[in-house]
């Protein structure tokens, strides 16, 4: 007999899906209209912040990248430089932040805040270093070079930020990593894939295309209640599959290679919301990303975990690896755990998209690299993808700016 799911939990799982597949789902920041730097105060100063007496600095470093300084009334001298997190592939560059009440947290603590919008969405961490980096040196001509820098990044720019902290440890004095993927790009490549393609399985003809390419125009956006939308032909292909037949998506959640956590069957829905949204969004532009190179390979491995393995093994789709994919997420990024500064990192228990368990790898990494000394890893008993309570990155980064100033490291 088929699950019906009821409305708190379709809304349950539009909550979640939205907590983790809008980033960057904002309006256009205003931009000077020559090409160059730009250091000349927006004429809309102090829109991007109610904090009082905040100083804000706005321009570009080129076509389609913008970028923020705000330094606070009573600055205590050091700077916070954010690196954003991952932005869908249609969408545009923009200067709206994930988190617009740590960062009025912070200038209300003292700390000076800057961003950039980068000037790439999906996956790009190659752009997303460029451009968090050079915000060192746009701040320092502003406001002078700040006596200590902190970095503070989420999801894809928790990887940009570990990124940073490996290639430049003299000019960062610690780091933040909030929901980060720091188990790599190839581990977290693999990850959505292995759900895709688990999920065409379990739930044959359920969406079209394929793990690398999407039918133009084929996205899973959820319903907007504020605007009356009612979400894409995605979202309720989704919905109506796993809601309505939830024991196969039981049943690959508990595939190995998925590992699924959940506390309820909202969570479930919402999981498969979200790692399938990332999938289904981003398919085709990772593949021109990659110049069509093959990125995911299961040729020759067993997927084990589930009821019936052999039936499993015989039935899901196969793929085979390029080596210049492979090179590509290899070199953007693949943290090697070398880091040598305060490093904390804070993830959520029931993170569908980048599993607790990304930060397990990373702390093996480090510690096969000797620096275990340099890491403190905090886990939030929460679902979803950056689910945090409104306290818990403040508490990260108070503990990060303890552990930097006094030298004595934080208890976990």
């Amino acid at each position: 007999m088929k699950t019906q799911m009821r409305f708190p939990m379709l809304l349950l799982a539009l909550l979640a899906l939205l907590s983790g597949l809008t980033a960057g789902c904002d309006a256009h920041p205003t931009e000077p209209a020559d090409g160059g730097v730009s250091l000349t105060p927006s004429p809309s100063a102090a829109s991007l912040t109610e904090v009082p007496g905040v100083t804000e600095v706005m321009g570009r470093t080129g076509p389609g990248s913008s970028y923020a300084l705000l330094v606070p009334r009573d600055w205590n001298g050091e700077l916070v430089v954010y690196a954003k997190g991952y932005v869908q592939p249609f969408l545009e560059p923009t200067l709206d932040m994930e988190i617009p009440g740590v960062r009025d947290w912070l200038l209300g603590q003292g700390f000076a805040v800057a961003w950039s919008s980068n000037s790439e969405t999906g996956y790009a961490v190659r752009d997303g270093w460029q451009r968090t980096h050079q915000l060192n040196g746009l701040f320092a001509s502003e406001f002078g070079r700040p006596t200590r820098t902190y970095l503070l990044g989420l999801s894809l720019g928790g990887l940009v930020s570990e990124f940073l902290s490996e290639r430049f440890p003299s000019q960062y004095d610690g780091t933040l990593s909030a929901c980060g993927v720091l188990g790599g790009g190839r581990m977290n490549a693999d990850y959505v894939a292995h759900f895709r393609v688990l999920f065409d399985y379990f739930y044959p003809g359920v969406l079209p295309g394929s793990l690398y390419a999407m039918p133009e125009g084929y996205l899973l956006i959820p319903p907007d209640p504020a605007t009356g939308s009612p979400g894409s032909a995605a979202f309720h292909a989704v919905v109506n599959a796993v809601a309505g037949n939830p024991l196969p998506a039981m049943e690959m959640a508990r595939v190995h290679q998925i590992d699924l956590a959940y506390a309820s069957a909202s969570e479930l829905v919402a999981s498969f919301l979200q790692v399938l949204g990332y999938q289904i969004n981003g398919a085709n532009a990772l593949t021109e990303r990659l110049k069509g190179h093959g990125f995911f390979d299961n040729a020759a491995l067993r997927y084990t975990g589930s009821t019936d393995d052999d039936a499993l093994n015989s039935g899901v789709a196969r793929f085979r690896s390029d080596p210049a994919a492979e090179q590509y997420l290899e070199r953007w990024w693949e943290p090697t755990g070398r880091i040598e500064r305060p490093f904390v990192s804070l993830h959520t228990s029931r993170d569908p998209i980048v599993p607790a368990r990304s930060a397990d790898v990373f702390a093996a990494k480090v510690a096969e690299a000797g620096a275990s000394e340099h890491l403190l890893q905090r886990t939030v008993e929460a679902f979803g993808h950056c689910g945090f309570g409104a306290a818990d990155i403040p508490l990260g980064f108070q503990a990060l700016v303890s552990w930097v100033r006094t030298g004595s490291k934080p208890p976990a």
